[in-house]
């Protein structure tokens, strides 16, 4: 159920913004002021979920502040913000809640993540029909509240088992945190580029190999592990990506984003206590990626330099994972 929601979530925040704000004059600062607000704002979030640790009633939150937005439109700078925390506090509360519930497993949590690429394609297309009917919107979002409290985990304010961490608890992992905050950051820096677009292609196929890849990653890393799985993902992807031509490179996407969920699992598996934190330190690192696309910096198009930096992720990852009971 909480995959559903997490569809719903990133629909709507698509369709707000796509369909109000993409033809305004200041439509660039909106988007930088939202994905700060919906990435950025994660690490934070996450840092006060381990304290207040009632992950589902902050999933809620943030779905509430999103409709908050919808009824701020006339305001776009500060419509942005209120949907962009919405946003980030909807997926540390829902994400902090898998990670807690099904903390010894990734599968669980690849399955939370990948329908967010859908629903933000979804959003996207559709976002003028959206505002011209934004009661659908807003049955979307009452529907992703009650799927939150309809989930079989107990009651909205049930505590988990995430809370009380120290900061000193960080401490013996430092190295093997920082590199899977590089690992993430360079795949959503790559996520930007042209190596992995779907040119001459239905887009819908590429967004459906990124929500498969991040599926998948997750339930295959169970039955092999996160080492098996990386270096399997990572080095076809390296392979796929050298190849000219537009259905390997959508192989590669999607063997790439089967990292995605073993980076979120191997962060928690770090910071068993601190699974917020944790859920917003990796999500922030795909801010830091995106930041060169949102300050319009290219990167040259060189399928070979792709594949040097597929093969550093993996390299990071195999460090991210030491010291983890595999």
């Amino acid at each position: 159920m909480l995959s559903a929601a997490h569809f719903c979530v990133d629909f709507a925040c698509a369709a707000l913004y796509f369909g109000l704000f993409s033809n305004r004059t200041d439509w660039w600062t909106i988007l930088l002021l939202y994905n700060a607000c919906a990435f950025a704002a994660q690490l934070p979030i996450g840092i006060a979920a381990d304290v207040w640790n009632h992950n589902r009633l902050l999933a809620v939150i943030g779905v509430a502040l999103v409709l908050l937005g919808y009824a701020a439109s006339g305001a776009p700078l500060p419509a942005a913000a209120l949907a962009g925390i919405g946003n980030a506090a909807f997926h540390v509360g829902a994400g902090t809640d898998v990670l807690t519930h099904d903390g010894e497993k990734a599968g669980p949590l690849g399955l939370f993540v990948s329908p967010g690429a859908i629903g933000l394609y979804v959003g996207t297309v559709f976002a003028g029909f959206l505002v011209r009917n934004v009661w659908i919107v807003l049955l979307v979002l009452a529907a992703c509240a009650a799927l939150i409290q309809l989930s079989d985990r107990g009651s909205l304010m049930n505590a988990s088992e995430n809370a009380r961490w120290e900061i000193g608890s960080a401490g013996s992992c430092t190295l093997p945190l920082l590199a899977l905050v590089c690992v993430v950051a360079l795949r959503s820096l790559l996520g930007t580029t042209t190596a992995f677009s779907a040119e001459g292609i239905l887009p819908l196929i590429g967004v459906f190999c990124v929500a498969a890849g991040k599926a998948s990653g997750g339930l295959i890393a169970d039955w092999l592990g996160l080492r098996l799985t990386a270096l399997i993902s990572l080095g076809l992807s390296a392979v796929f990506v050298c190849i000219p031509n537009a259905w390997t490179h959508l192989a590669a996407l999607l063997l790439f984003n089967m990292t995605m969920p073993l980076t979120l699992h191997a962060a928690a598996l770090h910071l068993k206590s601190a699974k917020g934190f944790s859920f917003g330190l990796l999500t922030f690192a795909l801010f830091l990626g995106l930041l060169p696309k949102l300050l319009q910096i290219s990167i040259p198009d060189r399928s070979f330099l792709y594949a040097g930096m597929i093969l550093l992720s993996l390299g990071l990852l195999l460090l991210g994972v030491r010291r983890i009971r595999l």
